[in-house]
């Protein structure tokens, strides 16, 4: 069975509301990015004027910079590296082309210029890149021995226990030690301070070594601590030596009583 029925037309209903009118990334401004960051936004008004990037970015010498790219809604990336040095006398200017931005190297005496071969046009986003500056060897230990991440990640943690292997060449015996070591505090907090714990073990025969470790003052442009035994049998203070090599630590041992050099080794993370 169907039923049906019969009713008026519908009343016509309220017309949609337009949506925003929401302005296209980008269009009419140019973001400025540092290795990922976002530094600034170049508004209408500077880009009518016309902007000196290194200018814009005194913290960051233009002669540092190892690549500026430029990316835009039509095209790109479009890439110079090492500009300072590729274009030596030239400085990148960011400006107003029509309703985008370009960048252009232009010589800094004729800033006013625009018809330049080096140019990007149609461009919303510049990003420069600056290599992260070496470690010196004491901030790479102050870091564990971990290597700079690549680009934007984050810095691994820091392994709280290493497993040194070393030998004692005046006895001789070779020993397995287990530190737990806190790098903050070996980094950053003054002498005198417990950084630490070692146990050793040796190798060739049952002798087992337990200390403290406390920081003392650097020597040899090392991270030096010295170890003052709290038990086992025949064992005695000692100074220790850490630097980085890669990601792993040497370590260099003497005697605390006479500084006598007596051990090396080496020390790598447990994790």
């Amino acid at each position: 069975m169907v039923l049906a029925g019969c009713r008026g037309a519908p009343d016509d209903p309220e017309p949609a509301p337009a949506p925003p009118a929401i302005a296209p990334i980008g269009a009419g401004t140019i973001d400025v990015m540092v290795n990922g960051q976002k530094l600034a936004v170049l508004s209408r008004s500077q880009l009518r004027a016309g902007v000196r990037l290194d200018e814009l970015l005194p913290n960051h010498p233009y002669i540092t910079w190892s690549a500026v790219s430029a990316y835009g809604p039509g095209g790109g990336p479009f890439e110079w590296l090492d500009p300072a040095t590729s274009f030596a006398g030239k400085v990148p200017l960011v400006f107003a082309d029509g309703d985008r931005g370009a960048l252009a190297l232009v010589d800094p005496s004729h800033a006013g210029e625009r018809g330049v071969p080096e140019r990007f046009d149609g461009i919303d986003e510049i990003h420069v890149t600056i290599p992260k500056a070496r470690r010196t060897p004491l901030e790479s230990l102050a870091h564990g021995c971990a290597p700079l991440p690549k680009g934007e990640l984050p810095e691994p943690a820091v392994a709280k226990r290493w497993r040194a292997y070393s030998y004692q060449f005046n006895i001789p015996v070779h020993w397995r030690s287990d530190f737990a070591l806190d790098f903050e505090g070996l980094a950053s907090q003054p002498v005198g301070t417990r950084i630490g714990t070692v146990t050793a073990s040796a190798v060739e025969w049952e002798q087992v070594c337990r200390a403290d470790l406390y920081r003392i003052a650097d020597r040899n442009g090392r991270r030096t601590v010295v170890g003052r035994v709290r038990s086992g049998e025949g064992c005695v203070d000692a100074i220790m030596e850490f630097a980085c090599d890669g990601t792993t630590m040497n370590l260099w041992a003497y005697y605390a009583s006479n500084g006598q050099y007596v051990e090396h080794g080496t020390i790598a993370p447990v994790r």
